[in-house]
Protein backbone atom coordinates (compact mmCIF):
# COMPACT_ATOMS: atom_id res chain seq x y z
CA UNK A 1 0.00 0.00 0.00
CA UNK A 2 1.13 3.78 -1.00
CA UNK A 3 1.48 6.78 1.22
CA UNK A 4 -1.61 7.82 2.89
CA UNK A 5 -3.05 10.96 0.82
CA UNK A 6 -5.59 11.67 3.66
CA UNK A 7 -4.41 15.33 4.83
CA UNK A 8 -6.96 16.26 7.66
CA UNK A 9 -9.02 14.38 9.81
CA UNK A 10 -12.18 16.12 11.50
CA UNK A 11 -14.34 15.62 14.43
CA UNK A 12 -18.22 16.03 14.26
CA UNK A 13 -20.22 16.55 17.50
CA UNK A 14 -17.53 14.80 19.28
CA UNK A 15 -19.02 12.91 22.66
CA UNK A 16 -15.49 12.97 24.32
CA UNK A 17 -14.80 16.70 23.85
CA UNK A 18 -17.97 18.35 23.22
CA UNK A 19 -16.56 21.83 23.34
CA UNK A 20 -19.58 23.72 22.63
CA UNK A 21 -20.88 22.48 25.95
CA UNK A 22 -17.77 23.09 28.30
CA UNK A 23 -19.03 25.35 30.83
CA UNK A 24 -15.86 27.71 30.75
CA UNK A 25 -13.24 28.87 28.91
CA UNK A 26 -10.33 26.90 29.67
CA UNK A 27 -12.21 24.23 29.63
CA UNK A 28 -12.81 24.59 26.44
CA UNK A 29 -8.62 25.14 25.36
CA UNK A 30 -7.38 22.34 27.14
CA UNK A 31 -10.23 20.17 24.75
CA UNK A 32 -9.31 21.92 22.06
CA UNK A 33 -5.80 20.98 23.17
CA UNK A 34 -6.10 16.98 23.20
CA UNK A 35 -7.83 17.21 19.60
CA UNK A 36 -5.09 19.10 18.07
CA UNK A 37 -2.63 16.53 20.33
CA UNK A 38 -4.84 13.39 18.93
CA UNK A 39 -4.53 14.81 15.27
CA UNK A 40 -7.60 16.35 14.33
CA UNK A 41 -7.54 19.86 12.75
CA UNK A 42 -11.62 20.63 12.16
CA UNK A 43 -14.36 20.61 14.48
CA UNK A 44 -17.97 20.32 13.49
CA UNK A 45 -20.84 21.68 16.02
CA UNK A 46 -24.78 22.25 15.77
CA UNK A 47 -25.93 25.56 15.53
CA UNK A 48 -29.96 25.69 16.43
CA UNK A 49 -30.81 29.41 15.76
CA UNK A 50 -28.81 32.29 15.51
CA UNK A 51 -31.39 34.81 16.83
CA UNK A 52 -31.16 33.07 20.00
CA UNK A 53 -28.71 35.23 22.40
CA UNK A 54 -27.89 32.23 24.50
CA UNK A 55 -26.93 30.48 21.39
CA UNK A 56 -25.01 33.52 20.23
CA UNK A 57 -23.32 33.75 23.44
CA UNK A 58 -22.17 30.23 23.24
CA UNK A 59 -21.05 30.24 20.05
CA UNK A 60 -18.72 33.69 20.47
CA UNK A 61 -17.70 31.72 23.55
CA UNK A 62 -16.44 28.78 21.57
CA UNK A 63 -14.91 30.64 18.71
CA UNK A 64 -12.77 32.97 21.23
CA UNK A 65 -11.40 29.80 22.61
CA UNK A 66 -10.30 28.61 19.19
CA UNK A 67 -8.74 31.84 18.01
CA UNK A 68 -5.64 31.01 19.56
CA UNK A 69 -5.04 28.05 18.44
CA UNK A 70 -5.01 25.99 14.98
CA UNK A 71 -7.78 24.20 14.95
CA UNK A 72 -10.67 24.84 12.55
CA UNK A 73 -13.88 25.57 13.41
CA UNK A 74 -17.38 24.46 11.31
CA UNK A 75 -21.08 24.91 12.52
CA UNK A 76 -23.81 22.67 11.21
CA UNK A 77 -26.82 24.22 10.01
CA UNK A 78 -29.75 22.14 10.34
CA UNK A 79 -32.14 21.60 7.36
CA UNK A 80 -35.94 20.55 8.07
CA UNK A 81 -35.23 16.88 8.51
CA UNK A 82 -33.29 17.97 11.07
CA UNK A 83 -35.11 20.96 12.35
CA UNK A 84 -38.06 20.55 12.40
CA UNK A 85 -41.06 22.97 11.53
CA UNK A 86 -39.74 25.50 14.05
CA UNK A 87 -36.33 25.29 12.90
CA UNK A 88 -34.50 28.47 11.44
CA UNK A 89 -34.40 28.84 8.04
CA UNK A 90 -33.76 32.41 7.40
CA UNK A 91 -30.85 32.09 5.07
CA UNK A 92 -29.98 35.50 4.59
CA UNK A 93 -30.26 36.12 8.34
CA UNK A 94 -27.73 32.86 8.39
CA UNK A 95 -25.43 34.35 6.22
CA UNK A 96 -25.54 37.90 7.81
CA UNK A 97 -24.42 36.36 11.00
CA UNK A 98 -21.76 33.89 9.99
CA UNK A 99 -20.26 36.66 8.09
CA UNK A 100 -20.20 39.00 11.30
CA UNK A 101 -18.84 35.66 13.35
CA UNK A 102 -16.05 35.38 10.37
CA UNK A 103 -15.19 39.56 10.75
CA UNK A 104 -14.12 38.62 14.47
CA UNK A 105 -13.21 35.31 14.92
CA UNK A 106 -10.49 33.64 12.55
CA UNK A 107 -10.69 30.15 13.67
CA UNK A 108 -14.45 30.14 11.92
CA UNK A 109 -13.31 28.28 8.99
CA UNK A 110 -16.78 27.85 7.36
CA UNK A 111 -20.30 25.96 8.01
CA UNK A 112 -21.94 22.57 6.69
CA UNK A 113 -25.58 21.93 5.90
CA UNK A 114 -26.62 18.45 7.59
CA UNK A 115 -28.71 16.48 5.56
CA UNK A 116 -28.26 18.50 2.15
CA UNK A 117 -29.67 16.12 -0.14
CA UNK A 118 -31.46 13.86 2.66
CA UNK A 119 -35.00 13.61 2.89
CA UNK A 120 -37.91 12.95 5.28
CA UNK A 121 -41.57 10.77 4.73
CA UNK A 122 -43.81 13.44 6.75
CA UNK A 123 -44.33 10.23 9.05
CA UNK A 124 -44.56 10.31 12.67
CA UNK A 125 -46.44 10.66 16.14
CA UNK A 126 -47.28 14.27 15.16
CA UNK A 127 -47.87 13.97 11.54
CA UNK A 128 -51.92 13.04 10.70
CA UNK A 129 -52.90 10.69 7.95
CA UNK A 130 -53.33 13.42 5.28
CA UNK A 131 -54.77 10.58 2.52
CA UNK A 132 -51.16 10.57 0.53
CA UNK A 133 -48.92 7.41 0.04
CA UNK A 134 -45.48 7.42 0.87
CA UNK A 135 -44.03 8.73 -1.74
CA UNK A 136 -45.99 12.01 -2.37
CA UNK A 137 -45.26 12.45 1.40
CA UNK A 138 -41.37 11.65 0.82
CA UNK A 139 -40.02 15.62 1.28
CA UNK A 140 -36.21 16.19 0.17
CA UNK A 141 -33.95 18.84 1.97
CA UNK A 142 -32.37 20.13 -1.55
CA UNK A 143 -36.00 20.85 -2.89
CA UNK A 144 -36.76 23.20 -0.02
CA UNK A 145 -33.45 24.73 -0.27
CA UNK A 146 -34.38 25.81 -3.79
CA UNK A 147 -37.61 27.23 -3.00
CA UNK A 148 -36.09 29.04 0.34
CA UNK A 149 -33.55 30.72 -1.96
CA UNK A 150 -30.75 29.22 -0.21
CA UNK A 151 -28.79 29.71 -3.48
CA UNK A 152 -29.58 33.20 -3.33
CA UNK A 153 -28.15 34.07 0.20
CA UNK A 154 -25.13 32.04 -0.68
CA UNK A 155 -23.62 35.00 -2.95
CA UNK A 156 -23.62 36.87 -0.51
CA UNK A 157 -21.30 35.08 2.02
CA UNK A 158 -17.47 36.18 2.04
CA UNK A 159 -15.24 34.72 0.07
CA UNK A 160 -13.35 33.17 3.46
CA UNK A 161 -16.10 31.91 4.73
CA UNK A 162 -16.51 28.04 3.18
CA UNK A 163 -19.79 26.06 1.90
CA UNK A 164 -19.78 22.85 2.95
CA UNK A 165 -23.39 20.62 1.78
CA UNK A 166 -23.64 17.05 3.12
CA UNK A 167 -24.48 14.65 0.56
CA UNK A 168 -25.48 10.73 1.27
CA UNK A 169 -25.02 8.55 -1.48
CA UNK A 170 -28.41 6.86 -0.38
CA UNK A 171 -29.78 10.37 -0.88
CA UNK A 172 -32.40 12.24 -2.97
CA UNK A 173 -31.86 15.01 -5.33
CA UNK A 174 -27.89 15.00 -5.55
CA UNK A 175 -28.20 16.39 -9.47
CA UNK A 176 -30.42 19.10 -7.52
CA UNK A 177 -27.65 19.95 -5.49
CA UNK A 178 -25.43 19.99 -7.85
CA UNK A 179 -27.22 22.15 -10.65
CA UNK A 180 -28.09 24.85 -8.00
CA UNK A 181 -25.46 24.65 -5.44
CA UNK A 182 -21.88 23.51 -6.78
CA UNK A 183 -20.49 26.55 -7.77
CA UNK A 184 -21.43 27.98 -4.31
CA UNK A 185 -19.85 25.18 -2.47
CA UNK A 186 -16.01 25.16 -1.29
CA UNK A 187 -16.11 21.00 -1.01
CA UNK A 188 -18.44 18.26 -0.46
CA UNK A 189 -19.32 16.52 2.78
CA UNK A 190 -19.63 12.89 2.23
CA UNK A 191 -21.90 10.16 4.15
CA UNK A 192 -23.84 7.27 3.69
CA UNK A 193 -26.56 5.25 5.73
CA UNK A 194 -25.15 2.02 4.93
CA UNK A 195 -22.21 2.53 7.60
CA UNK A 196 -22.69 -1.20 8.64
CA UNK A 197 -21.34 -2.33 5.36
CA UNK A 198 -18.12 -1.73 2.48
CA UNK A 199 -19.04 -3.93 0.01
CA UNK A 200 -20.19 -0.32 -2.26
CA UNK A 201 -18.17 2.12 -0.81
CA UNK A 202 -15.43 2.28 -3.29
CA UNK A 203 -17.61 2.56 -6.53
CA UNK A 204 -20.07 5.07 -4.27
CA UNK A 205 -16.88 7.06 -3.68
CA UNK A 206 -15.67 7.07 -7.11
CA UNK A 207 -18.93 7.90 -8.09
CA UNK A 208 -19.50 10.95 -6.23
CA UNK A 209 -16.21 12.12 -6.64
CA UNK A 210 -16.73 12.32 -10.61
CA UNK A 211 -20.27 13.67 -9.53
CA UNK A 212 -18.46 16.60 -7.69
CA UNK A 213 -15.47 17.03 -9.69
CA UNK A 214 -12.54 19.43 -8.86
CA UNK A 215 -14.21 19.90 -4.93
CA UNK A 216 -12.72 18.68 -2.05
CA UNK A 217 -14.48 15.79 -0.38
CA UNK A 218 -14.82 15.14 3.08
CA UNK A 219 -16.11 11.62 4.19
CA UNK A 220 -18.00 10.95 7.32
CA UNK A 221 -16.57 7.87 9.47
CA UNK A 222 -18.99 6.66 11.99
CA UNK A 223 -17.20 4.94 15.11
CA UNK A 224 -20.52 4.98 16.80
CA UNK A 225 -24.48 4.03 16.33
CA UNK A 226 -26.62 6.03 15.11
CA UNK A 227 -30.08 6.15 16.83
CA UNK A 228 -32.26 5.16 14.03
CA UNK A 229 -29.81 1.72 13.59
CA UNK A 230 -29.58 1.35 17.82
CA UNK A 231 -33.40 0.95 17.75
CA UNK A 232 -33.16 -2.30 14.45
CA UNK A 233 -30.80 -4.01 16.91
CA UNK A 234 -27.56 -3.40 14.68
CA UNK A 235 -24.05 -3.59 16.71
CA UNK A 236 -21.33 -0.61 16.70
CA UNK A 237 -19.38 -0.51 14.10
CA UNK A 238 -16.72 -2.75 14.21
CA UNK A 239 -12.76 -2.05 14.47
CA UNK A 240 -12.59 -4.04 11.10
CA UNK A 241 -15.37 -2.35 9.92
CA UNK A 242 -13.94 0.96 10.69
CA UNK A 243 -10.05 0.05 9.34
CA UNK A 244 -11.49 -0.78 6.34
CA UNK A 245 -13.26 1.95 5.40
CA UNK A 246 -10.41 3.91 6.59
CA UNK A 247 -8.38 1.69 3.93
CA UNK A 248 -10.81 2.50 0.67
CA UNK A 249 -11.34 6.21 1.73
CA UNK A 250 -7.60 6.81 1.52
CA UNK A 251 -7.12 5.58 -1.83
CA UNK A 252 -9.84 7.46 -3.40
CA UNK A 253 -8.98 9.97 -5.55
CA UNK A 254 -10.56 13.32 -4.36
CA UNK A 255 -10.92 12.41 -0.87
CA UNK A 256 -8.87 14.67 1.77
CA UNK A 257 -10.67 14.51 4.89
CA UNK A 258 -12.21 12.53 6.97
CA UNK A 259 -14.47 12.83 9.16
CA UNK A 260 -15.04 11.23 13.02
CA UNK A 261 -18.74 10.64 13.76
CA UNK A 262 -19.30 11.36 17.65
CA UNK A 263 -16.29 8.41 19.07
CA UNK A 264 -13.15 11.20 18.53
CA UNK A 265 -11.64 9.00 21.00
CA UNK A 266 -11.97 5.45 19.48
CA UNK A 267 -8.89 3.74 20.13
CA UNK A 268 -9.22 2.10 16.73
CA UNK A 269 -8.64 5.90 15.36
CA UNK A 270 -5.96 7.22 17.46
CA UNK A 271 -3.99 3.69 16.41
CA UNK A 272 -4.70 4.58 12.74
CA UNK A 273 -3.83 8.63 13.10
CA UNK A 274 -1.03 7.36 15.07
CA UNK A 275 0.97 5.25 12.53
CA UNK A 276 -0.65 6.86 9.35
CA UNK A 277 2.92 7.15 8.13
CA UNK A 278 3.65 3.24 9.20
CA UNK A 279 3.76 0.88 5.99
CA UNK A 280 3.66 -2.11 7.91
CA UNK A 281 0.72 -0.75 9.90
CA UNK A 282 -0.99 0.38 6.26
CA UNK A 283 -0.83 -3.33 5.17
CA UNK A 284 -2.35 -4.50 8.21
CA UNK A 285 -5.19 -2.15 7.38
CA UNK A 286 -5.31 -3.42 3.72
CA UNK A 287 -5.51 -6.67 5.22
CA UNK A 288 -8.77 -5.58 7.76
CA UNK A 289 -10.88 -4.35 4.21
CA UNK A 290 -10.43 -7.41 2.71
CA UNK A 291 -11.32 -9.63 5.47
CA UNK A 292 -14.37 -7.29 5.70
CA UNK A 293 -15.31 -7.42 2.10
CA UNK A 294 -15.05 -11.68 2.59
CA UNK A 295 -17.31 -11.41 5.35
CA UNK A 296 -20.25 -8.88 4.61
CA UNK A 297 -22.08 -11.48 2.16
CA UNK A 298 -22.79 -13.51 5.54
CA UNK A 299 -23.46 -10.48 7.56
CA UNK A 300 -25.93 -8.82 4.97
CA UNK A 301 -28.15 -12.08 4.58
CA UNK A 302 -28.63 -11.91 9.04
CA UNK A 303 -29.16 -8.06 8.50
CA UNK A 304 -31.64 -8.43 5.48
CA UNK A 305 -33.78 -11.04 7.14
CA UNK A 306 -33.87 -10.11 10.49
CA UNK A 307 -37.16 -8.34 10.54
CA UNK A 308 -38.94 -11.50 8.78
CA UNK A 309 -37.71 -13.37 11.48
CA UNK A 310 -39.54 -11.12 13.83
CA UNK A 311 -42.45 -11.40 12.01
CA UNK A 312 -42.16 -15.24 12.08
CA UNK A 313 -42.18 -15.77 15.52
CA UNK A 314 -45.84 -15.77 15.48
CA UNK A 315 -46.16 -18.37 13.68
CA UNK A 316 -44.18 -21.44 15.82
CA UNK A 317 -46.05 -20.34 18.89
CA UNK A 318 -47.18 -24.08 18.85
CA UNK A 319 -44.39 -25.81 18.21
CA UNK A 320 -42.17 -27.63 20.60
CA UNK A 321 -39.02 -25.57 19.70
CA UNK A 322 -40.74 -22.47 19.37
CA UNK A 323 -37.29 -20.51 20.44
CA UNK A 324 -35.54 -22.09 18.48
CA UNK A 325 -33.69 -19.77 15.51
CA UNK A 326 -33.13 -23.02 13.33
CA UNK A 327 -36.87 -24.32 13.23
CA UNK A 328 -37.52 -20.46 12.60
CA UNK A 329 -35.30 -19.77 10.49
CA UNK A 330 -36.40 -23.47 8.76
CA UNK A 331 -40.17 -21.66 8.08
CA UNK A 332 -38.85 -18.09 6.67
CA UNK A 333 -39.30 -18.28 2.89
CA UNK A 334 -36.40 -15.93 1.74
CA UNK A 335 -35.86 -14.18 -1.46
CA UNK A 336 -32.71 -11.82 -1.07
CA UNK A 337 -33.14 -8.44 -1.95
CA UNK A 338 -33.62 -5.10 -0.12
CA UNK A 339 -36.08 -2.50 -1.35
CA UNK A 340 -36.90 1.01 -1.40
CA UNK A 341 -39.82 3.21 -2.91
CA UNK A 342 -39.42 4.50 -6.21
CA UNK A 343 -39.93 8.25 -5.76
CA UNK A 344 -39.74 10.89 -8.39
CA UNK A 345 -36.33 11.79 -7.67
CA UNK A 346 -35.16 8.13 -8.17
CA UNK A 347 -37.57 7.75 -11.38
CA UNK A 348 -35.04 10.63 -12.63
CA UNK A 349 -32.23 9.39 -11.92
CA UNK A 350 -33.34 5.85 -14.03
CA UNK A 351 -34.66 8.28 -16.94
CA UNK A 352 -38.13 6.76 -16.01
CA UNK A 353 -41.55 8.94 -16.36
CA UNK A 354 -41.97 10.64 -12.99
CA UNK A 355 -44.71 8.29 -11.84
CA UNK A 356 -43.63 5.19 -12.50
CA UNK A 357 -44.96 2.88 -10.10
CA UNK A 358 -42.94 -0.21 -8.65
CA UNK A 359 -39.90 -0.39 -5.41
CA UNK A 360 -36.18 -0.25 -6.54
CA UNK A 361 -34.28 -3.48 -5.95
CA UNK A 362 -31.34 -1.48 -3.72
CA UNK A 363 -29.00 -4.72 -3.34
CA UNK A 364 -29.24 -8.19 -4.12
CA UNK A 365 -27.53 -10.63 -1.74
CA UNK A 366 -24.95 -12.95 -3.22
CA UNK A 367 -25.76 -16.36 -3.78
CA UNK A 368 -29.68 -16.00 -3.30
CA UNK A 369 -32.47 -17.19 -5.13
CA UNK A 370 -32.94 -13.52 -6.24
CA UNK A 371 -29.35 -13.49 -7.64
CA UNK A 372 -29.76 -16.95 -9.14
CA UNK A 373 -32.40 -15.43 -11.35
CA UNK A 374 -30.98 -12.85 -12.21
CA UNK A 375 -32.38 -9.71 -9.87
CA UNK A 376 -29.86 -6.55 -9.93
CA UNK A 377 -29.39 -4.22 -7.48
CA UNK A 378 -29.38 -0.41 -7.56
CA UNK A 379 -26.27 0.71 -9.64
CA UNK A 380 -24.85 4.18 -9.54
CA UNK A 381 -23.20 6.27 -12.70
CA UNK A 382 -22.30 9.19 -14.04
CA UNK A 383 -23.20 10.27 -17.57
CA UNK A 384 -21.24 11.92 -20.11
CA UNK A 385 -22.46 15.31 -18.70
CA UNK A 386 -21.29 14.50 -15.13
CA UNK A 387 -24.40 14.17 -13.40
CA UNK A 388 -25.90 10.96 -11.28
CA UNK A 389 -27.55 8.40 -13.09
CA UNK A 390 -29.17 4.79 -11.15
CA UNK A 391 -29.47 1.64 -12.83
CA UNK A 392 -31.43 -1.52 -11.14
CA UNK A 393 -34.71 -3.49 -11.24
CA UNK A 394 -38.04 -2.31 -10.06
CA UNK A 395 -40.54 -5.33 -9.01
CA UNK A 396 -43.91 -3.97 -9.86
CA UNK A 397 -45.89 -7.34 -9.51
CA UNK A 398 -45.59 -10.40 -7.47
CA UNK A 399 -47.59 -13.43 -8.82
CA UNK A 400 -50.12 -10.59 -10.48
CA UNK A 401 -50.51 -8.36 -7.78
CA UNK A 402 -49.54 -4.95 -7.79
CA UNK A 403 -46.45 -3.93 -5.64
CA UNK A 404 -46.11 -0.32 -4.92
CA UNK A 405 -44.66 -0.37 -1.73
CA UNK A 406 -42.18 -2.32 0.40
CA UNK A 407 -44.78 -3.85 2.17
CA UNK A 408 -46.63 -5.12 -0.44
CA UNK A 409 -43.41 -7.35 -1.47
CA UNK A 410 -43.04 -8.04 2.03
CA UNK A 411 -46.72 -9.79 2.20
CA UNK A 412 -46.68 -11.52 -0.33
CA UNK A 413 -43.30 -13.25 0.13
CA UNK A 414 -44.55 -14.12 3.87
CA UNK A 415 -47.17 -15.75 2.82
CA UNK A 416 -45.26 -18.57 1.04
CA UNK A 417 -43.27 -21.15 2.46
CA UNK A 418 -39.21 -22.04 1.36
CA UNK A 419 -39.13 -23.66 -2.14
CA UNK A 420 -42.19 -22.10 -3.36
CA UNK A 421 -42.21 -20.49 -6.48
CA UNK A 422 -42.70 -16.72 -6.67
CA UNK A 423 -43.33 -14.93 -9.87
CA UNK A 424 -42.28 -11.24 -10.45
CA UNK A 425 -42.82 -8.84 -12.73
CA UNK A 426 -39.83 -6.55 -13.75
CA UNK A 427 -39.21 -3.48 -14.85
CA UNK A 428 -35.63 -3.47 -16.37
CA UNK A 429 -33.95 -0.33 -18.66
CA UNK A 430 -37.76 0.08 -19.31
CA UNK A 431 -38.63 -3.03 -20.20
CA UNK A 432 -41.33 -5.84 -18.46
CA UNK A 433 -40.43 -9.37 -17.76
CA UNK A 434 -40.69 -11.87 -15.78
CA UNK A 435 -39.22 -13.66 -13.58
CA UNK A 436 -40.20 -17.06 -11.63
CA UNK A 437 -37.92 -17.59 -8.57
CA UNK A 438 -38.00 -20.67 -6.20
CA UNK A 439 -38.00 -19.23 -3.07
CA UNK A 440 -35.45 -20.30 -0.04
CA UNK A 441 -34.76 -19.98 3.66
CA UNK A 442 -32.82 -18.31 5.30
CA UNK A 443 -29.66 -20.21 6.36
CA UNK A 444 -30.51 -23.34 3.47
CA UNK A 445 -30.29 -20.32 0.81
Amino acid sequence: MGQPKIASFGAWTSNQFPLESLPNRNDKIMAIDLLLKQGYKEYYFVINDYKSESEQSKIASLLDAADNTTLKMIPILLPPSEGGENGNYDWEGWIKYLNLLKSSHHSLYGFVMDDFNWFSTGEGKDKKDDGLDDKQKIQENVKFMIKSKLDRALQHKRNDLNFFPTVYFEGLGTNDVKKHFYDYSNGIVLASSNYYSVTDLQHNLDTFSKVFHEKPLKFVLYTAKTSSFAQQGYDPPSDRLILATLSIANKTKGIDEIVIWRNTNSHVIRDYISNINDKQFLSFVSLMEKLQLKDETQSNVLDLSSSILSSQKSKSENHEDDNSEAYLASLTPWLGVSVTDLSPSISEEMGLPEHTKGILIQSVVSNSPAERAGLKGAFLDVDSNGYLTRKGDIIISADGKEIEKPSDLTKQVEAKKPGDLLTLGINTKGNVIFKVITLGSLHGY
